[in-house]
């Protein structure tokens, strides 16, 4: 009985020793977050990609969620999932870009602080009391060195919070026939109104990836650009070969500012005509941007522009006068936005403002305009065709007809403008056309204009009411984590530069102080923010190492004391 008692503790030791040797297993993460990235962004998501890849280094588990555009923008914007996580039906970080206008600030008070939409601002969930603080008083002066003065202290508090992460300022490519010259992708919706171009034909197919969703100036969208040339606007915004992009006077011939900034006097053309024949005058340009004004009409610029115009008079017919309800350094800028397109008050005063949307002058054939073309027909997902106004105020284009073929796939128009079936196709497609900019610049008969000086910039957004992204330090060790040099030349071949603020610089507002570049990839920068934001070491330091030959004792005294006592045992037996 001794016996058996001692062989089941050899056994025991025997078992214990083999299963003490350890088993190093993968570490968890210290927590996971979501990426969504828009289907179509092929560039977007090789970015998030390698991201995932280096976060996982420090212990940041990413997961990718690639979805459709449409989607995306309601996660991020709707009031009903703006503060939502994730898990929560919302959001937790997304690869987005914006556009800015090439000559001002416009928007950034929109979009950095408070007071813009939805609920509070369009930061998606950044709340800070000195960028509200700066960013008003910005609008608040004509003063340039002042506002450049108050935007460089905004850009230093922008990249420290890192609220959101600036990857690479957006490059814009067009490809156009090599013969037709002038074209600038940076004033892309205003280049009919610049006199910029010159070709050999009288036609111009300029290819589009989308359906003029609203053919009013009340609702364009990224979708409606092409239909400005139909109209004009009291200022336009051009490039002075000396001053660079400015804002110039368009169906205004003059204007003057107040003394104390609140008023504005716009003096008008008196050679302008509507496409009808009927001539332009002052109560055109009040009713426009009354309509704006107006909540009931429901305008894309009505938060803007209400917030802005007091109210507008009418002295006489080639007179306007803009009183403010406070000092306003963007309000030209806004004037001058296709948004504020002027639009005929002969023709659409007789409908109420909140059936224009629906009116067929929105859905179907646009108003008239005083613009260098005039509307000819729209075929649904096949074309839009424009032809020259000869009464143009500016003088007939040379371009007699803009013929908008509609070509969603990237591909099929590639091969289209490569076939000479089209002559130009716009930055409109996005970065999908990066691959074949080497392969292109090879072709004679193309002309490929890549940039990057229109303002824009890809980033990374967070949600800011997420209760670990909420966290500074959390934000600058995904900052120092990104591979930018890989994204630039592996992901964006080089047509890209990094980004040390959200303008680049030939913005006039560019702070040339903050450090080019601003985040740089360093893991070890990444970790140190890591544990300043409260997270344990990761991985954990392995457990001091035991010598193997302690795991086999036991199994070793089980072999050596009981293979003996089993022969004794077995011979008694016998």
């Amino acid at each position: 009985m001794k016996i058996r008692k001692l062989l089941a503790i050899m056994l025991a030791l025997t078992i214990l020793g083999v299963i003490s040797i350890p088993v190093i297993n993968a570490q968890e993460p210290l927590f996971t977050i979501h990426m969504l990235i828009r289907s179509g962004y092929e560039e977007d998501y090789a970015t998030a990609e390698l991201i995932k890849e280096e976060l996982s280094k420090i212990g940041i588990d990413l997961i990718i969620d690639k979805r459709d555009p449409a989607s995306i923008d309601v996660l991020i914007w709707d009031p009903d999932t703006y503060y939502k996580t994730y898990e929560e039906g919302g959001w937790d970080t997304v690869i987005y870009g914006y556009s800015w206008k090439a000559m001002g600030a416009l928007w950034w008070e929109g979009c950095y602080s408070t007071s813009g939409l939805p609920p509070m601002g369009w930061n998606l969930g950044w709340t800070d009391g000195r960028v509200d603080y700066l960013l008003r008083k910005g609008m608040e002066t004509y003063d340039f060195e002042e506002r450049r003065e108050i935007y460089n202290k905004f850009h230093e508090i922008f990249m420290d919070e890192v609220h959101k992460i600036p990857l690479y300022w957006r490059t814009y490519i067009a490809i156009t026939d090599a013969d037709l010259k002038g074209y600038d992708v940076n004033l892309q919706t205003y280049v009919w109104k610049n006199y910029m171009w010159t070709y050999d034909k009288d036609t111009v197919k300029h290819a589009v990836n989308w359906e003029p969703v609203n053919l009013s100036p009340l609702w364009y969208d990224g979708n409606t650009w092409f239909i400005g040339p139909i109209y004009g606007s009291l200022m336009r915004q051009m490039r002075d070969p000396e001053l660079g992009y400015i804002v110039a006077p368009d169906l205004a011939e003059s204007y003057e500012i107040s003394e104390d900034g609140l008023t504005l006097t716009f003096h008008l053309r008196r050679d302008v005509k509507w496409h009808d024949g009927e001539p332009f005058t002052s109560a055109d340009v009040k009713f426009t941007i009354d309509l704006i004004r107006n909540p009931e009409t429901g305008s894309v610029l009505y938060g803007d522009l209400a917030a802005a115009v007091k109210s507008v008079e009418c002295p006489d017919d080639y007179t306007v006068v803009v009183h403010l309800t406070s000092v306003n350094a963007e309000i030209l800028v806004f004037l001058s936005n296709y948004h504020c397109d002027i639009l005929p008050k002969h023709q659409l005063e007789a409908v109420p403002p909140q059936e224009l949307k629906t009116h067929v002058t929105n859905t179907a054939i646009p108003a008239v305009g005083t613009g260098p073309y005039k509307f000819v027909r729209y075929v649904e997902g096949q074309y839009l065709e424009l032809e020259a106004n000869p009464e143009y105020y500016g003088g007939e284009p040379a371009i007699k007809h803009l013929i908008f073929p509609i070509i969603p796939d990237p591909s099929t128009a590639l091969a289209a403008i490569e076939k000479h079936e089209v002559d130009i196709l716009s930055w409109s497609y996005g970065a999908v056309f990066v691959p074949e900019v080497a392969r292109l610049r090879e072709k004679d008969d193309l002309n490929v204009i890549v940039s990057f000086d229109r303002p824009g910039f890809q980033f990374i957004a967070f949600n800011m009411q997420h209760p670990i992204l909420q966290n500074k330090w959390v934000r600058k060790a995904i900052a120092y984590s990104i591979p930018y040099d890989r994204i630039v030349n592996d992901v964006m071949l080089g047509l890209v530069e990094q980004a040390n603020q959200i303008v680049p610089p030939p913005h006039p507002f560019y702070n040339q102080e903050l450090p080019r570049p601003y985040y740089t990839y360093d893991l070890e920068k990444a970790k140190e923010c890591l544990r300043k934001a409260g997270y344990p070491e990761w991985p954990q330091p392995a457990p001091p190492e035991t010598p193997f030959y302690t795991y086999l004792l036991p199994a070793a005294v089980g072999v050596v004391v009981g293979v003996p006592l089993g022969y004794l045992v077995r011979s008694r037996r016998r």
